[in-house]
């Protein structure tokens, strides 16, 4: 592991030029890769949350529709005349 840091370190000082050189192609691709990667990651991240949103609208809305048709069947029911004298028969 020590071989790692003398290469770093030699690699440090070799590299030392002046200003006016800029970047190698390596570093130039290692910074574009880096870049993309978080791009990458941070639109997946974006496109989930959208799915995710539409997927809780549409169980926010069949929720909806269930709670009124529970509420039509009540009110359907209480103005259903009942007999206890016929519960339980099949005459009508």
């Amino acid at each position: 592991m020590k071989h790692h840091w003398f290469y770093l370190k030699w690699y440090l000082l070799k590299r030392s030029r002046s200003p006016l050189q800029g970047f190698t192609m390596l570093e130039v691709l290692a910074a574009l890769m880096i870049s993309f990667a978080f791009l990458m990651g941070t639109l997946n991240a974006l496109a989930i949350t959208a799915l995710m949103q539409v997927k809780a609208e549409r169980q926010a809305q069949a929720s909806y529709w269930i709670q009124q048709d529970l509420e039509n069947v009540r009110s359907g029911a209480s103005s259903y005349p009942y007999n206890s004298a016929q519960c339980g028969t099949m005459d009508t």
